[in-house]
């Protein structure tokens, strides 16, 4: 980056590349601003993150501190070793590790340091063990245990953002963000072994509990399989059921339809042989009616035929062999 520099001698501006060349550059992160000390007194200004030109400043006694404008979090205790102790109302005591956030903005960071120095997270610390002992004594153990154990984070850093306002130099500017119980634990190795069985105990039968609505699960899961299967072929059978009845009245309307074109067909066949038999007896009566009509001419006929047989007989006889016994043969046979 190439700046140039200039300043001011009566009414004219003079550029002067020296102060370039001796000049000095301050980087400040972001997150952070810059508190400037010149000769051990905090400045008001601050330096905005990012690259400025501190010119010759720094070799006249001018150094820069770069602090935190975002949530800084810190143990307490600094030591994970290290418990805060506090009694509960039966007189217990417990230990707790914390972790607190806190933020100081940008506009307010001049007055935390001049007030308290460049450390004053050590005196933020310092409210931490007054508060958990206030807070811990106004509960119960079940309380601290169970009952109201999600709310200890919200109570403590109420009461340490009280504490910071009422015992820190301008503690009203420091905001308490969040805290959180890293650790939790009952310093009476007595009560502590009876609390662990109680927990195991509870564990199995959370456990218990857990396999017999799994179990009951499974058998609801089991039975709506079997009730689906038994509807599923409950609707096939139905199904297979109307198919053959539908099979089967069709059969019976075909069968119908058979029946009636034979009936028709016997009908038909009934009717012709009637008409035939009719037709036969109107013959029969005809010819009967021809005989009596003509039964002498019948008669007469057939005497007539008899005569022509004897004739034709007689007359063999006249021509063949028996021609030899002469005309008294043939009147002979003629007689026979």
């Amino acid at each position: 980056m190439r700046t140039i520099f200039f300043y001011v001698t009566g009414a004219s501006a003079v550029f002067d590349p020296r102060l370039y060349m001796l000049g000095t550059f301050r980087a400040v992160p972001n997150g952070h601003v810059g508190v400037v000390n010149v000769n051990g007194e905090i400045q008001s200004e601050i330096i905005v993150p990012g690259i400025s030109f501190r010119g010759l400043k720094p070799y006249f006694g001018e150094t820069v501190h770069d602090h935190n404008t975002m949530v800084d979090f810190d143990p307490y205790p600094s030591s994970y070793k290290e418990w805060i102790h506090a009694q509960s109302m039966e007189g217990t005591t417990w230990g707790f590790r914390l972790l607190g956030g806190n933020r100081v903005h940008a506009e307010h960071i001049v007055d935390v340091v001049r007030a308290n120095g460049y450390n004053y997270d050590k005196k933020i610390g310092q409210q931490f063990k007054a508060a958990v002992t206030e807070v811990i004594v106004g509960l119960t153990d079940l309380e601290i245990r169970r009952t109201r154990s999600s709310e200890l984070n919200e109570l403590f850093r109420e009461k340490v953002q009280q504490e910071i306002k009422a015992h820190v130099s301008e503690g009203h500017k420091i905001e308490i963000v969040q805290i959180t119980i890293e650790g939790k634990q009952v310093m009476d190795d007595r009560l502590s072994q009876l609390w662990s069985d109680e927990i195991k105990e509870h564990a199995r039968v959370s456990v218990e509990l857990a396999k017999r609505l799994s179990e009951e699960e499974e058998h609801l899961t089991m039975k709506a399989r079997s009730d689906a299967t038994i509807a599923r072929l409950n609707a096939e059978k139905r199904a297979e059921n109307g198919r053959m009845l539908a099979t089967a009245e069709s059969e019976r309307d075909v069968q119908g339809i058979r029946n009636h074109q034979l009936i028709a067909a016997s009908e038909a066949t009934a009717k012709s042989q009637t008409l035939l038999a009719e037709a036969e007896l109107k013959i029969n009566r005809a010819k009967v009616e021809q005989i009596e009509e003509f039964r002498f001419a019948s008669e007469h006929t057939r005497l007539l035929k008899e005569s022509e047989s004897r004739f034709h007989n007689a007359k063999e006889y006249w021509i063949g062999p028996a021609s030899i016994t002469g005309p008294l043969s043939i009147v002979q046979k003629m007689f026979t």
